[in-house]
């Protein structure tokens, strides 16, 4: 069965779209990076409050990155931003963590088109 790390799009998604239920069912994996960007979405469309409560479901879903991973998610980014493709950093680490992980990695980001992060 895979499993998925949520970027912040999947997590808004999965809040949207009940059709995203069948991707956290076999097993959300996220991290608190993306859990920010969650809050800083909801200051946008909302009043924080959302965000807050959605933050606290999410928490023990997280994966805190390594060190390493830190170091590598620079390194994808800057490799990836000499071939025109501009990514966020927190996308940039997400990925870096599936592929560790051996998640796949669900994103709505046209940058990741053709990636893959696991066997599954």
């Amino acid at each position: 069965m895979a499993r998925y790390y949520f970027d912040m799009y999947a997590l808004v998604e999965l809040l949207r779209r009940k059709d995203f239920v069948r991707y956290s069912a076999k097993g959300l994996v996220t991290s608190r990076w993306n859990l920010a960007e969650l809050l800083v979405f909801d200051l946008r469309e909302h009043d924080g409050t959302v965000g807050r409560r959605h933050f606290a479901r999410f928490l023990g879903r997280c994966q805190d990155p390594a060190d390493e991973d830190l170091f590598q998610a620079a390194v994808f980014r800057e490799s990836q931003r000499r071939r025109r493709r501009h990514l966020s950093y927190v996308d940039a680490l997400g990925y870096v963590l599936a592929r560790r992980l051996s998640l796949r990695f669900l994103t709505g980001d046209d940058a990741f088109r053709g990636f893959r992060t696991s066997s599954s």
